[in-house]
């Protein structure tokens, strides 16, 4: 079957929302452990635009390039969205969401230090900031969250939690010590000591902002401005300004000594870990492409020297594993565009992909699970044909007038034998126009060959997929047909200049317009 070959924009947020929230549960949770003597440094932090996102010029490339993905991702975004009873009470729809941040404080203790999880004194933070640009109603929602907390917890602990709530129409305030809920059955607060988790929503006309803080004392409320990025260190800097996702993790050093044990810490993965001290991310949805951007930041130049040279190495191996490998055709794009640059103690690592790498990484990676054609669909004969002449042949077109192979020398010619009564010529058709778009007609010509439907219902076809600047014949005696073996459509003939058969394609392929376009280029150069 015919499939639009991209990704599409609401897809992309719903999923990087859906797995935010993952992430989100999990660190809340592990961070109980996460106990120091003194204030933790800011460990890890990751902020998300949506809105910068969705307003791209190569996301808007997207939604018009390929509209098939939009129903698709309106059902999964839709089953998703049974499962999430918050959204009603909130009144908020996903689209109203502008940005996402969220920082942890206290890594290395998580990882480390377990034996201070009795440690009353000691300090962590995680903090999430959410911006919406539609008002919610705080009486709903507030009113929906005493009865889910009912449900939960019980009348009783219901109020011990939201007895110091401060409600108005334009603010919602309320600090929850976690120890009232030590003896709730389902669930042990006992291990996060003093903990007190802190939301404050604050209502504007244009929108709301979400500020949840889980923390030692009620005073470490989430900074709204997350003033804490300006004082990291080195790495944020080498992010380009654009960027609408941020990734920032200062590698804890706990974290080889529980994860590596003797031989463990000489294998490869142990060698490039053990020198990193912080890693960055960064993604940018730009006008007509997406750039990443990765640094890692060592403890040492022959660290990073070392790390440098054996994924350099890695890399270089793996293109040419890729090359070979027709199932992962699509990873082998980004893979020969990745650029490295040594900076002393910092390695950094971009990739620009433009919007032709984008579709045809996508086309290929359909075609790594695409189903083989049947057998009958391959021919012998006709793969005989190949690099030999191709017959000459005359037939009248449907237009007026008539198509000679012979005239066409010095052209590229394509002859495409379809029918609209064929499921697979149908999804094939609107891949090869594509493939012809980047091209001159006085370059190359192609021939639709169809056999004997009607003439009205040849056109409708042509001019649904726009190309009725096309040559289109009708092969009502099958003379041409048996020229060329068709035995099965669509069959596509690819002839050069010199009037040779360079390739025949039978079936439907995914990324026919991919491999045709390819094909076309080095004849044309």
């Amino acid at each position: 079957m015919y499939i639009d070959t991209s990704i599409k924009n609401k897809f992309l947020f719903f999923t990087a929302r859906l797995a935010l929230c993952k992430v989100f549960i999990g660190f809340f949770i592990l961070a109980g452990t996460s106990y120091g003597n003194e204030k933790p440094k800011t460990d890890l932090i990751f902020e998300l635009n949506a809105r910068l996102i969705e307003e791209s010029g190569i996301v808007h490339w997207f939604e018009t390039k390929f509209p098939d993905l939009k129903k698709w991702a309106k059902e999964v975004e839709n089953e998703y969205r049974s499962y999430v009873k918050i959204f009603k009470p909130i009144g908020l729809e996903k689209e109203s969401f502008i940005s996402f941040k969220f920082s942890i404080s206290g890594l290395e203790e998580l990882l480390g230090y377990q034996r201070h999880l009795d440690d009353q004194d000691g300090e962590f933070h995680i903090d999430m900031n959410l911006i919406m640009d539609k008002p919610v109603d705080l009486f709903d929602f507030f009113n929906w969250m005493e009865m889910e907390f009912t449900k939960q917890f019980g009348q009783e602990g219901t109020n011990r939690l939201l007895k110091k709530a401060v409600l108005d129409k334009d603010s919602l305030f309320f600090s929850i010590p976690l120890n009232v809920l030590d003896d709730h059955p389902l669930i042990n607060f006992a291990r996060w000591g003093g903990a007190n988790l802190q939301i404050e929503i604050n209502v504007e006309k244009k929108g709301t902002t979400i500020f949840l803080s889980l923390c030692r004392t009620d005073t470490s409320l989430c900074d709204a401005n997350f003033t804490v990025h300006r004082v990291l260190s080195e790495v944020l800097l080498t992010m380009p300004d654009d960027r609408q996702i941020s990734f920032y993790c200062r590698l804890p050093k706990a974290f080889l000594d529980r994860n590596l044990n003797g031989d463990d810490r000489f294998t490869p993965f142990a060698t490039i870990l053990v020198g990193i001290e912080e890693v960055a991310l960064s993604v940018s949805f730009r006008e007509s492409s997406i750039f990443t951007k990765s640094t890692f930041i060592f403890s040492h130049p022959d660290a990073a020297r070392a790390v440098h040279s054996m994924v350099d190495s890695y890399m270089s191996m793996a293109g040419v594993a890729l090359s070979h490998d027709s199932d992962a055709r699509a990873l082998f794009i980004p893979l020969k565009k990745i650029q490295s640059n040594l900076h002393d103690h910092r390695i950094e690592y971009s990739l620009d992909l433009n919007d032709q790498d984008l579709e045809e990484m996508i086309a290929l990676s359909l075609s790594a699970v695409a189903p083989p054609p049947p057998v009958f669909m391959k021919p012998k004969r006709g793969a005989e044909k190949r690099g030999s002449v191709a017959p000459d042949f005359e037939i009248p077109l449907i237009d007026g007038g008539s198509f000679k192979l012979g005239y066409n020398r010095g052209k590229v010619v394509i002859l495409h034998f379809w029918s609209t009564r064929s499921g697979p010529s149908t999804r094939s058709f609107p891949l090869i126009i594509r493939a012809l778009e980047p091209f001159s007609s006085a370059e190359i010509v192609l021939l639709a060959i169809n056999h004997d439907e009607p003439v009205d219902v040849i056109k409708e076809f042509i001019s649904d997929n726009n190309a009725a600047h096309l040559s289109t014949a009708r092969d009502v005696s099958l003379k041409v047909s048996k020229i060329y073996d068709v035995k099965a459509m669509p069959h596509t003939v690819l002839i050069d200049q010199e009037g040779v058969i360079q390739n025949i394609s039978v079936g439907f392929s995914p990324f026919l317009d991919v491999d045709l376009k390819k094909t076309l280029t080095r004849l044309l150069q």
